[in-house]
């Protein structure tokens, strides 16, 4: 099967099934309820750059096709966009949704896209960054929906704190800060703003680093460990149990469900902590629910963010360096606890979470320079059974660096461009190539050369399965 996974819905697409039917009117919808959303736009934008890597097929009408989708609701919408979703106010906006079709108009741009001008992604971001709130000391904190500033949706519910100075309508949902954090990082990287634009936007990413640091500082605080203790042992019982269909798991399910479930937001607002001693990472403070699978969905967001700080910032470089910790005690969570089995049995056995763990131990490889046994067996433990994404396939910008023609032809003659090999690339630190089939593939020579570690090929030319090998990118340069 030659299908790309797309993160938001979990949809797969492949170039038989052709992109119309993501379109309702010439817009981009939700397929589950036709409502309005830009994120699977993004995904498949780049799911195309990667068939027209691997087919040399022209792509250039269907990403017009998904650009000019954005920018018309965009213009019909007040100069943004909305989605209500959750309520009938049509104002409604998601940031997610946002973010998605910001960094789609900034790669159109950087494609020379004409339609789309500096100062059009300067208005857009700006307008997407005031969703915020300062807390205390005067840190930013992105919201998840305009539902948090602007109505009663959230306020009116019970059991809402106010942890770290936020008021009543903020839910404090951590993995929608850290996405809009890296789309406004990513854009500074871009260089696509207007000089004055860009000095402004920085110090939204300066406060909003200091809220990421805060919450950091704040699960090392020893009042909340009575509580990261008894969660952790509640979530260890409560996953083995959950949804399985003998009689006893059952009831001990409900028994779960009924009062643990229900007290646990009380004491995330006496304890409030994103981070866990046993690696586990929470969603929010301030939402009730079992929204577990979303420790996935942090672990991918704060890989991204790893990847987007600049390594010549020593506060970045800091950062760097603590969020390392909270990534490998995560993905470890993520693959050698029941929490894996729990969220398959919740979300369904092809559930697609695991596409963004893929994503992120790619990331977390390279960034850290794990190329050892280890961590490429928690990649292919996370890679089992899944369809790729362009990100695991080295097409998601914000994943990898944009190959370039130089490498992809080396790529191609080596029939390396392929839906069974995984390519994270890193401008500064090289390419990593892994090997997900289950027989060796052959490396040519122009590449052999470049191989820095050979660690799995040991003098061969052969990459064997479940292995990978780092090709720096310095060696060859960019076209």
């Amino acid at each position: 099967m030659n299908a790309v996974s797309l993160h938001g819905n979990s949809w797969l697409f492949s170039l038989d099934d052709g992109i119309d039917i993501f379109f309702q009117c010439d817009i981009l919808c939700d397929r589950r309820n036709g409502k309005p959303m830009e994120m699977e736009g993004y995904y498949l934008y780049h799911a195309l750059r990667y068939y027209s890597a691997r087919e040399e097929i022209d792509i250039s009408k269907d990403q017009q096709m998904i650009v000019d989708a954005v920018l018309k609701r965009l213009k019909s919408q007040d100069n943004f966009w909305y989605h209500s979703h959750f309520s009938s106010n049509p104002s409604e906006s998601h940031m997610r949704f946002t973010s998605c079709a910001i960094r789609l108009l900034v790669d159109a741009y950087l494609n020379k896209n004409a339609q789309i001008q500096s100062e059009l992604l300067k208005k857009v971001l700006h307008k997407h960054l005031s969703y915020n709130e300062r807390m205390e000391d005067d840190i930013i904190w992105f919201l998840h929906d305009s539902l948090e500033q602007e109505s009663e949706y959230y306020q009116d519910r019970k059991n809402v704190n106010q942890v770290w100075g936020s008021t009543k309508g903020n839910m404090l949902i951590f993995n929608t800060h850290l996405d809009t954090l890296n789309t406004l990082l990513y854009t500074l990287k871009s260089n696509v703003l207007p000089e004055e634009s860009e000095n402004e936007c920085t110090k939204y990413m300066e406060g909003a680093i200091m809220s990421l640091n805060m919450v950091l500082n704040e699960a090392n605080n020893v009042k909340s460990y009575p509580f990261q203790l008894l969660d952790s042992v509640i979530r260890s019982v409560g996953f083995k149990f959950h949804k399985k269909k003998a009689l006893i798991s059952q009831l001990i399910d409900r028994l779960f469900v009924a009062y643990y479930w229900r007290i646990r937001i009380r004491l995330k607002a006496v304890f409030p902590t994103f981070f866990f001693s046993d690696g586990y990472t929470e969603r929010d403070i301030n939402l009730p629910g079992l929204s577990f699978g979303y420790h996935v969905v942090n672990l991918w967001d704060l890989a991204k963010l790893v990847r987007l700080l600049e390594t010549n910032n020593q506060l970045h470089l800091v950062l760097k360096i603590r969020l390392f910790k909270v990534l490998k005690k995560g993905i470890k969570y993520a693959l050698r606890t029941d929490f894996r089995n729990t969220i398959e049995r919740m979300m369904g056995s092809q559930t697609m979470i695991y596409t963004q763990l893929c994503e992120a131990i790619g990331i977390v490889i390279l960034q850290y320079n794990l190329l050892n046994r280890m961590w490429i067996d928690m990649y292919m433990q996370a890679r089992k059974g899944i369809i790729p994404t362009s990100g695991m396939l080295g097409f998601d910008p914000l994943i990898s660096d944009i190959i370039s023609d130089k490498r992809l032809n080396e790529l191609k003659e080596s029939h390396l461009i392929s839906s069974q090999i995984d390519l994270f690339n890193d401008s500064s630190r090289g390419l990593l190539i892994i090997n997900t089939t289950d027989y060796p593939i052959p490396l040519r020579e122009s590449l052999l050369q470049q191989v820095e570690n050979d660690e799995f090929l040991k003098g061969s030319s052969l990459l064997p399965k479940s292995a990978v090998v780092l090709v720096p990118n310095l060696k060859i340069g960019s076209t």
